[in-house]
């Protein structure tokens, strides 16, 4: 709905959504039953144009996510030096759960300017290993908690002259782990978060060569938590990627021709930890990909 000469904006919604996820044993393979789980989930938007250059907005949005599958085995994060131990329930996932975002920030378009600043905040339940109170020598994967994040993103878009262009931003964001039974990793670092990112592309049209650019892209990110008890950290990391592309015309369809080599200097380095099929110390990491060229060609038609 829009008022005052579409000044104010008002988005509303409802969504529904449903998650159905099959488990199996893993050791035969059989078939052990299924989770299914739907929810009506609201939106809600709201935008303020006090100039014809400038809106402010805010939204909340609900949202329905599968649930994180468990480990078979794993290492329990308050006695790491116990080794690898059996999961109990090894191979299932947990039933879908909701997670909820809030956003304000603003938005200016200028003549060769347009930025954005945005802060937000999302909590989303947490996941991981602990001991099962049940089986005693054995974990038990599970949710215990939330996890919160707060932060700001700012980017923006400038074109000093005709032809180049330099977009860049960047965030900040404060991953908590709250709510945890008996405060067990109460405010620690959630897991494969960074604390910031940083990045910036540029790319030149060749005045004297129509239809051809050089593009550039620098990317840095901040240290992020390997495991729930904070006892490890991955390294910050920096890569840096050039390309060109070429757009010619062969019987009036436009040929768009690229190349690129991503991590020109070959870092070496994990790019990120994640808690699918694992989570706590046994968190798994990802490998940065190496120095890799590519290319491509597109047609429109």
């Amino acid at each position: 709905m829009g008022f005052w000469n579409d000044r104010i904006l008002l988005t509303g919604g409802l969504r529904l959504q449903e998650i159905t996820q099959k488990n199996y044993d893993v050791a035969t393979g059989d078939f052990t039953g299924r989770l299914s789980t739907s929810a009506i989930t609201p939106v809600v938007g709201l935008v303020v144009k006090p100039t014809e250059r400038i809106s402010l907005f805010a939204n909340r949005i609900e949202g329905l996510q599968p649930g994180a599958r468990a480990p078979v085995s794993g290492i329990d994060p308050d006695n790491p030096g116990s080794g690898e131990l059996p999961v109990t329930n090894g191979g299932q996932a947990l039933a879908p759960a909701r997670s909820v975002q809030y956003e304000v920030g603003g938005k200016i378009g200028l003549d060769r300017v347009q930025a954005s600043l945005a802060l937000f905040t999302i909590e989303q339940p947490s996941s991981y290993l602990a001991i099962d109170p049940d089986v005693p020598g054995q974990l038990r994967f599970g949710r215990y908690g939330e996890q919160r994040n707060r932060g700001i993103e700012l980017f923006f878009t400038v074109q000093p002259t005709d032809g180049l262009r330099l977009i860049a931003g960047g965030s900040v964001v404060d991953a908590k782990l709250k709510r945890t039974p008996g405060g067990v990793n109460e405010g620690n670092d959630a897991l494969g978060v960074p604390d910031y990112t940083l990045n910036a592309n540029v790319e030149w049209d060749v005045p004297f060569v129509p239809g051809f650019t050089l593009t550039g892209r620098a990317i840095h990110t901040g240290e992020q938590a390997a495991n729930v008890t904070n006892t490890s950290y991955l390294d910050d990391w920096t890569t840096l990627d050039l390309g060109a592309r070429y757009v010619l015309a062969a019987g009036g369809a436009p040929i768009t021709l690229r190349f690129g080599v991503d991590n020109v200097t070959d870092e070496r380095f994990w790019s990120s930890s994640y808690s699918a099929f694992a989570s706590g110390d046994t968190a798994r990491l990802l490998q940065g990909r190496p120095r890799t060229f590519r290319g491509s060609v597109s047609v429109d038609f």
